[in-house]
């Protein structure tokens, strides 16, 4: 698991079905921009508040139009082991690449709670296994010692960083050479690949992926100046996208730019007028800039 991954939304009709004609033209953008991979039903994707069947609908359609030019990771992460499981053994079979699994929100297991959670998705299936830590919406952070003892289950491949501490985030890479460390944050991710991580999870890359992998690929090519460029840019749009909470931002981006209708999943609610405004001015200036 490296490079570029879009943390795609999950587009809604006014109704608030799967928007299935807008979830293939997004799909169609991202072939085009040259990232690595999709990853569906995380929080981007809103993948809390769908139900079962609409997230085999999201998965199958994602995996049927993506895949094999784009690699799918499915995020199967709830409070509960059994349901984390369930669904994850059913996101394999329907085409799923690899599985995101986030800490249990709310719960905060122990450490023996942890290992159990994540040995049992590993007796489930052999498929490899991105250990998803945000403690933000978690409220569990975990420390080196744990991410150690985690990494022990082999499946564990590699890990979504969402804390935005680039100190921590150094620790981590330097504690476990073996796993591919990504950056759960936009605004991270140029850092973190000084830091050797191997790539970024996006929420920017649902509007502007090419953009971002100009920026990842100028970094291997180890041109700096055109990687450090790109950032600054974009900076200011990376940061507008988390005004009010995501996925609001960057729906009513797309929806600014024809791609979705602005509808989220309540509790989630579109972004107040003046927030969208803003959004568009910040957009805007950000595309005449590339």
């Amino acid at each position: 698991m490296k490079g570029v991954w879009t943390a795609l939304i999950t587009p809604l009709t006014a109704t608030g079905e799967i928007d299935v004609a807008a979830l293939d033209a997004l799909l169609a953008m991202q072939k085009q921009s040259g990232i690595e991979g999709i990853v569906v039903l995380g929080s981007t994707g809103e993948g809390m508040t769908l139900t079962v069947q609409e997230k085999l609908t999201v998965l199958r359609r994602v995996v049927s139009h993506g895949k094999p030019q784009l690699k799918i990771m499915c995020g199967t992460g709830t409070l509960s082991t059994y349901q984390t499981v369930e669904f994850a053994k059913l996101a394999v079979d329907s085409g799923a690449d690899s599985l995101l699994i986030t800490t249990p929100p709310y719960i905060k297991p122990s450490t023996a709670g942890l290992m159990a959670h994540y040995q049992a998705l590993a007796d489930a299936s052999a498929a490899p296994l991105c250990l998803y830590h945000i403690p933000a919406r978690t409220g569990q952070s975990l420390t080196i010692k744990q991410f150690q003892e985690l990494a022990t289950i082999p499946q564990i491949t590699a890990i979504k960083e969402a804390g935005s501490d680039m100190a921590f985030y150094s620790e981590l890479v330097l504690a476990l050479p073996s796993t591919q460390i990504l950056s759960g944050d936009d605004l991270s991710f140029l850092p973190s690949l000084a830091a050797g991580g191997k790539g970024c999870i996006s929420v920017l890359s649902n509007v502007l992926p090419a953009a971002l992998n100009s920026m990842y690929l100028a970094y291997l090519k180890g041109d700096n100046d055109m990687a450090l460029g790109l950032h600054q840019r974009l900076l200011p749009l990376m940061q507008a996208l988390f005004w009010e909470a995501n996925p609001a931002p960057i729906k009513a981006l797309l929806a600014h730019v024809g791609k979705c209708q602005d509808i989220l999943r309540m509790p989630l609610v579109a972004v107040q007028t003046e927030t969208k405004e803003r959004l568009q001015k910040v957009y805007d200036a950000t595309v005449a800039r590339l």
